[in-house]
Parts: structure tokens; sequence; C-alpha cells
């Protein structure tokens, strides 16, 4: 599939696996992941939307840094510290909170 077909693809799932997520993570966790949106724009970057629940990025090393958005800005952690940080998208500034 060439680049250029990706740029705003669906993905379907059938209901029979919605069915077994929903009782392996749990039902507000699905309707969580259900409602966050991913697109792949015109650079072929994927683009993730709504993602009000933590997505977790992690190193072939194990290392993880969790990310999460609110109304205005975006939250993270590096996993198994206490410090959170919000990037203040006026200034393009990482805050401490």
């Amino acid at each position: 599939m060439l680049l250029g077909e990706l740029h705003g693809l669906c993905v379907e799932i059938s209901v029979e696996r919605l069915s077994s997520a929903a009782r392996r993570v749990g039902s507000n966790r699905l309707l969580s992941l259900l409602l966050m949106k991913i697109e792949i724009n015109e650079q072929g970057q994927q683009v993730l939307k709504d993602v009000f629940n933590s997505i977790i990025l992690e190193t072939e090393g194990g290392n993880q840094l969790a990310l999460c958005m609110r109304d205005d800005t975006v939250e993270m952690t590096v996993i198994g510290s206490d410090e959170w940080y919000r990037a203040n998208i006026e200034t393009g500034k990482i805050e401490s909170l």
C-alpha cells in the first residue's frame, strides 16, 4: 500500500474482538481506546487525537514515557518517577507540575 493511500485510513474492528478486548481490559478503558483517533498525515507520521488515558512509549531497553492529553495541553511522566510535566503550548516549554 502506498503512503498516500494510508492518509486518513480507518480501521474496522469486529464486534467479537471488541467484546474480547472489553473483558481483558475493562469496558471503561476500552471506551477510551475506541474514542482515541489515529490518523496518518501527509508526511506519513502517526497522529493520535483524543488521548485522555495515557499511552506509553517504551524503548528496546525498557525505558517508558507516559503521555496523555488534557483540554489544552499534554502531560507526561517517566514511568517510575514521581514527577509529572506539562507542555506549555504557548511558550513551547516543558513545566513541572
